[in-house]
């Protein structure tokens, strides 16, 4: 599970039976995914609905619309996303951040870049940061001893988890270890996470009754 599919999975089951779920079916992938969420998505959707597109894309002709856009790496960096990727990207979000209600993203860093790449009102973007789950919570000793011992690793360590892909930065991560693991010689630096594959996926979709 992606962070982003993680972010939508955690808050829609949070708000329970307060809203609808909507999401494509499971042939849906790439391209038919966009087909879906385009042109089938809308027709779902009652005249006072409002939608709620958590996975940084949605129907560009609704407009009673929130949608949370976690980062632009997309449009700063496409060489980190296929172009097929990167490239409806660039197409869909400008116009889509201008058409929609309202605007979600999880850092100040993000919204400042939303405001300055496509000129947005202030009031239109709102930074709501993002918390931990309930699954991060210490667990018995015996299980970590596990871990360790399977793994080899040195303890103390320092962790890093996130998909393995360029937008997470690993080849700065790795340089900057490298100057100053001399002065941790006793710490390993431990990389955690399965390669990214940059393509559309089901996301849940939350709509409200209002």
């Amino acid at each position: 599970m992606t962070g982003v599919q993680r972010y939508a999975s955690e808050i829609t089951q949070r708000l329970g039976d307060k809203v609808l779920l909507l999401q494509p079916p499971e042939s849906a992938r790439t391209i038919r995914g966009h087909i879906w969420e385009q042109f089938s998505l809308p027709k779902r959707l009652g005249p006072n609905d409002l939608l709620w597109s958590p996975a940084n894309v949605g129907p560009l002709k609704v407009s009673n619309q929130v949608i949370t856009i976690h980062d632009l790496s997309p449009i700063d960096h496409p060489e980190w996303f296929n172009r097929r990727f990167s490239a409806w990207y660039r197409v869909l979000i400008p116009r889509l951040v201008r058409n929609v209600s309202k605007i979600i993203t999880v850092s100040n860093f993000s919204r400042e870049r939303l405001l300055e790449v496509f000129q947005l009102s202030a009031e239109k973007v709102i930074v709501i940061p993002e918390a931990a789950g309930e699954h991060f919570k210490p667990i018995p000793a015996t299980d970590t001893a596990r871990v360790v011992s399977k793994f080899a690793l040195k303890t103390p360590y320092l962790i890093v988890v996130g998909s393995l892909e360029p937008r997470k930065n690993l080849g700065r991560l790795f340089s900057a270890w490298q100057r100053i693991q001399h002065e941790f010689p006793a710490q390993q630096l431990v990389v955690v996470g399965a390669p990214g594959r940059a393509f559309w996926r089901a996301h849940p979709i939350a709509v409200w009754p209002l």
